[in-house]
């Protein structure tokens, strides 16, 4: 019996391998419980009912946030996002009303803070508690409408929430939410996530298996010095809203937490509902106007000038004489100005500008 040469001893030896391999692949797919998945016709799920998807919070008649949603508010740092999010859970659990903001019926509502320390907190809390007039719960015993979970007093630490050890942490805490709000991505994912598509998958795969279960997720993030959400756009494919805050021009910084509120993007969000917003928070409140509301105030002063200009027989030879005249923010007031002769509310004659229908 002749002897196998060399090479047909590699090839029996890679062909027992490449065996081994395939019953190792077909013992882990047996292995594995594959989820049953359910298909329509076209027939089939025009007909169908799904369950109706319970509006969380309202702005005006429309809603904003509806069951299942994923939401993103991102601004540059010291902006006032947690601000904003921490009058979102109030609203959203005790049905008061802030920023034009309202919840037709009371959520449960979990707020898990991974940046601020214990005690600002609980001071920003007890100070939104007090201008919005939340109604306090009598006794201990009552059941919590908002609860919140902040790493800093934590006695071992707070898991990222896109790990298995964090999500089995907060789970118990998770099953009694209806809201919930993450701030923020950068402290409770991994902060690779916003470089690496790859490193945000956990992050994605957790926040549609909330969406699942008919949560609403709202997650605080940073903007980048463009102006945009920082890292790649990955995250934003699944964000149902996206709202980013930032200072209005007129900012000054007095005037501590008043930013300018934009949807960025809205699937569902029509209307009013839709509408972009400055939000100030004083002692009395929040306070809103609308975001064209300066621009309102420098045509009003500009047109009150041009009048008393026209009447006066001194119309004004440039757009920067009048503004300045006027006394109004130059900026605005150029946009407001272009605006007027684009409409032909503001015409130019030999002897300077003039408001249509005012006498010569």
């Amino acid at each position: 019996m002749d002897e196998k040469t060399l090479a047909d001893k590699v090839t029996d030896l890679e062909r027992a391998r490449l065996e081994a391999k395939r019953r190792i692949a077909e013992e882990q797919r047996a292995a594995i419980k594959a989820p049953q998945l359910l298909g329509f016709s076209l027939e089939e799920i025009l007909q169908h009912k799904f369950p109706p998807r319970r509006t969380v919070l309202a702005r005006g008649d429309y809603p904003v946030l509806r069951q299942g949603n994923i939401v993103q508010v991102f601004a540059y740092r010291g902006v006032g996002k947690t601000w904003f999010l921490e009058t979102l859970a109030l609203v959203g659990a005790y049905q008061v009303k802030a920023c034009g903001f309202h919840a037709p019926t009371p959520s449960n509502v979990l707020y898990v803070d991974g940046e601020m320390a214990s005690e600002d907190v609980k001071e920003r809390f007890k100070l939104l508690c007090e201008v919005l007039a939340v109604p306090r719960q009598l006794g201990l015993l009552a059941e919590p409408k908002l609860t919140i979970v902040g790493a800093d007093w934590q006695e071992a630490y707070l898991p990222r929430l896109d790990t298995v050890e964090g999500q089995m942490a907060i789970e118990s805490f998770v099953a009694k939410a209806d809201l919930i709000f993450l701030d923020n991505r950068s402290c409770l994912f991994d902060s690779e996530g916003e470089k690496d598509p790859t490193a945000w998958q956990p992050a994605q795969d957790l926040l549609l298996s909330l969406r699942r279960q008919g949560k609403v997720t709202v997650m605080a993030h940073h903007a980048n010095r463009q102006g945009g959400a920082r890292g790649h756009s990955k995250p934003e494919d699944l964000i149902d809203v996206n709202l980013k805050l930032s200072r209005p021009e007129d900012y000054k910084p007095d005037q501590g937490a008043r930013f300018l509120v934009e949807f960025d993007n809205a699937r569902g969000v029509h209307g009013a509902a839709a509408a972009s917003f400055v939000a100030t928070l004083g002692t009395g409140g929040w306070s809103v106007e609308s975001e064209h509301a300066e621009e309102d105030h420098v045509a009003s002063k500009l047109r009150d000038y041009l009048r008393l200009a026209s009447r006066a027989g001194d119309l004004p030879k440039s757009a920067n004489a009048a503004i300045g005249r006027a006394g109004v923010n130059r900026n605005k007031a150029l946009a407001v100005w272009a605006e007027m002769l684009e409409t032909g509310e503001l015409v130019r004659e030999p002897g300077g500008f003039r408001l249509v229908g005012e006498a010569r």
